[in-house]
């Protein structure tokens, strides 16, 4: 008795890269360094930082206070 079977699959050659969901990025130490000077030093506001670099105000809001709680435990005075 013959069975009829299906050819298999060739999934490697369709298979589609996975595309990531997420639009998370590093923010560089060099654009840090830019964002808290413009904040801390009172040239330029968060929301207009947010805007401009195309991130989350909440984002740069995180990073500064996470940069003047490192300062603080260093030492530094900002």
């Amino acid at each position: 008795m013959v069975l009829n079977r299906r050819k298999a699959f060739k999934y490697s050659n369709t298979h589609n890269t996975r595309i990531s969901k997420t639009s998370r990025t590093e923010i560089y130490p060099e654009t840090q360094a830019f964002i808290a000077r413009a904040v801390l030093f009172g040239n330029a506001s968060q929301h207009f930082l947010a805007f401009t670099l195309h991130r989350g105000q909440s984002s740069i809001s995180d990073m500064l206070k996470s940069i003047q709680e490192r300062a603080e435990a260093g030492g530094f005075n900002l």
